[in-house]
């Protein structure tokens, strides 16, 4: 898993600040569902500001699962290649 706070600190040379507390609680977020989920590898993607709530978009991988479907392609290849994770709160559960 990557650390944000360095991210962080790159965003910031680019002109994009989300400020300390919010990038300290960013990174504490992605290390705790790192802990409960199975992601690997995962990353920030961005944040979308919205009317009501603002949402921040993280994305990693998943072990690979042999699904049953038609025409569905299998996680870990092709557009399920990532799994994408939003949250409209940083001390909430990432959906």
């Amino acid at each position: 898993m990557n650390n944000f706070l360095d991210d962080h600190e790159m965003l910031k040379w680019a002109g994009l600040n989300f400020g300390e507390r919010e990038a300290y609680l960013m990174w504490m977020s992605i290390k705790r569902h790192a802990a409960i989920s199975s992601c690997e590898n995962l990353r920030f993607a961005g944040k979308i500001y919205g009317t009501n709530l603002d949402y921040w978009v993280i994305y990693g991988r998943k072990p690979s699962a042999h699904v049953q479907a038609r025409e569905v392609e299998p996680r870990g290849t092709g557009v399920n290649y990532y799994v994408y994770y939003v949250t409209d709160h940083l001390q909430h559960d990432w959906i």
